[in-house]
């Protein structure tokens, strides 16, 4: 009896399930990733209190946050300067994800798809926009394809980790597409079960929930740990406040001599008997 009852509580709420094992399990991902990886550690542990005492700074901590916000996070201009069509897929990715997951996976995952601003196909007043930052995030995920098979000397460890965000991308635009657009018309077509045209919905469902459990694991997680550069940047700025370490050979400084300090003390620890001199 108790059997059959789980089995009719797991065949009504499957969705409901899934939807809170990947919620919980990219909790868990992001507290490891941010708390073992990040913060436990010597020199972001040093840069947080450091940047902690934020009173010395002054009016620069407003304009530090909002120039790395725009430039760094919101833009990323950082990569451009590097190669601009990685910054592109970049950019795409990111802009395209961050419409897709606050305007409509967020509201249908949470029961909100009456909101005004609730991004769907099958909208009248939204459809445009649906598929304008479809085409953005798709733009992104084939130019991230075509790098992977062309940059031959990627490592093999990494193809591996960079290729699976790409698969669940590609995984949840299709699917999505089908069961929004061509979901409606097989409807009207003989011969398709109404169990088969559910597949692509379930299909769907769990391409984006498991996006979601493996988002800290994948390079996804990006969009977190782009957000250190605001206490990086403010970090930096107490160079000038402080006492300089000269260079030997030119006689100008180049870093504060608390700072290469701290690098001489963690580095020293991690050098494994070698010795470092500074």
């Amino acid at each position: 009896m108790l059997s059959e009852q789980l089995l009719e509580f797991l065949n009504m709420n499957y969705v409901l399930i899934a939807r809170w094992a990947a919620i919980v399990i990219f909790i868990i991902g992001v507290v490891y990733q941010i708390w073992l990886k990040w913060v436990l550690r010597r020199p972001t542990a040093y840069m947080l209190k450091k940047v902690g005492r934020v009173s010395p700074l002054g009016y620069r901590v407003v304009t530090e946050f909002f120039r790395t916000f725009i430039t760094n996070i919101a833009l990323q201009l950082f990569i451009i300067r590097r190669e601009p069509l990685r910054w592109f897929m970049h950019f795409f990715i990111f802009l395209g994800g961050v419409v897709f997951v606050f305007f409509h996976a967020l509201p249908l995952m949470f029961g909100y798809s009456e909101w005004d601003l609730f991004i769907s196909a099958l909208k009248p007043t939204t459809w445009v926009y649906h598929y304008l930052f479809l085409g953005v995030i798709l733009a992104g995920a084939m130019i991230a394809a075509i790098r992977r098979v062309y940059r031959s000397e990627a490592p093999e460890e990494l193809d591996r980790y960079n290729l699976l965000p790409i698969i669940l991308i590609a995984i949840m635009v299709i699917s999505g597409l089908i069961a929004a657009i061509v979901l409606q018309e097989l409807y009207n077509i003989p011969g398709w079960t109404a169990w088969e045209l559910e597949c692509f919905k379930i299909l769907h469902l769990v391409a984006a929930y498991t996006a979601l459990a493996v988002f800290p694991f994948t390079k996804f997680f990006h969009f977190f740990t782009r957000w250190i550069a605001i206490p990086v940047n403010l970090y930096l700025s107490y160079e000038p406040m402080e006492p300089q370490r000269v260079c030997k050979n030119c006689g100008r400084g180049f870093a504060s001599e608390a700072r290469m300090q701290e690098l001489t003390s963690i580095v020293g620890e991690l050098s494994e008997g070698w010795l470092l001199q500074y």
